[in-house]
C-alpha cells in the first residue's frame, strides 16, 4: 500500500488541509507534507495520530474495504462511531426511507 496515496485520499475525503491535519494530529505541517510527497515515512505512532485527527483506526487506514467506501460517506461513517447501537439502528431505518423516496 502506498502510505502517502491514502493519507492523501483521507484527508481529502475529509476535506481537511494539511494544516489542520497538523494542528489535529499534533504533528508538524512539513512532515504531514513529506509523508504525502513521498519523501518521509511515518512512524507508527506518527501513523496512529494521524489516524486519530482522521477519526480513523491504524486497521481501517490499511483496510482494503474502507478504500472502496465513497468519499462522501466517510462523515456519516465517523458520526456513526459514536452512536449507541439502538441509535445506528434508527440511523439505517431513516437511510432505508430516504432510499426509498
Amino acid at each position: 500500500m502506498d502510505i502517502s496515496s491514502r493519507l492523501i485520499a483521507l484527508r481529502e475525503a475529509r476535506k481537511m488541509s494539511k494544516n489542520q491535519l497538523a494542528q489535529k494530529s499534533g504533528l508538524a505541517q512539513s512532515f504531514i507534507s513529506a509523508i504525502e510527497a513521498g519523501k518521509k515515512q511515518p512512524t507508527v505512532d506518527s501513523l496512529s495520530r494521524i489516524c486519530r485527527a482522521l477519526g480513523i483506526t491504524l486497521a481501517d487506514f490499511f483496510s482494503q474495504d474502507s478504500q472502496d467506501i465513497p468519499a462522501h460517506l466517510w462523515p456519516l461513517i465517523e458520526a456513526a462511531r459514536d452512536l449507541s447501537p439502538e441509535q445506528v439502528e434508527v440511523l439505517v431505518q431513516v437511510a432505508r426511507h430516504m432510499k426509498r423516496k
